[in-house]
């Protein structure tokens, strides 16, 4: 959708519409690998017995491998 805004953002000038879709394909990028290195380097959140018990009620018994 923001290739698409960018291209009508500046009808008739295909070099503002290049540097639009640079911007939004090197911003997509970075969020993706910033998203990936910090869900990486997270550590996990331990569930209380009430939120595994929630669990097992929701997924039909099955528990997490610890």
């Amino acid at each position: 959708m923001s290739l698409f805004i960018g291209a009508l953002a500046f009808p008739g000038a295909a070099d503002q519409i290049d540097a639009a879709k640079i911007g939004t394909l090197a911003g997509s990028l970075m969020s993706a690998v910033v998203g990936f290195l910090l869900l990486r380097t997270a550590s996990p959140v331990a569930g209380s017995p009430e939120d595994i018990e929630d669990a097992s009620e929701i997924f039909g018994g099955d528990t997490p491998d610890d």
